[in-house]
């Protein structure tokens, strides 16, 4: 399968582009994700003082963490910088 790309268009103003690639092509992308993951995980692990027993609870909390998006809110004052994450 070839990577199809969309090109600019009305409904797409910005001009970003969109594009389509080969699972072959993902691979590599995929696999330094999962990597990541797995990382994260362990150092779940670890902070628990290397806890067994919690093997998909850390990497579903590892994968959360850096796949699912967070809201929040800053603001500022003149001492103090506030964040405020949902």
């Amino acid at each position: 399968m070839k990577s199809q790309k969309a090109t600019k268009s009305k409904s797409n103003p910005a001009g970003v582009r969109l594009g389509l690639s080969a699972p072959a092509d993902l691979q590599p992308e995929v696999q330094k994700l999962q990597l990541t993951i797995a990382r994260r995980a362990h150092e779940l692990f670890e902070a628990r003082g290397r806890e067994h027993g919690h093997d998909l609870d850390d990497w579903f909390q590892a994968r959360s963490e850096l796949l699912c998006p967070v809201s929040f809110a800053m603001s500022e004052s003149k001492d103090r910088v506030s964040v405020l994450a949902s």
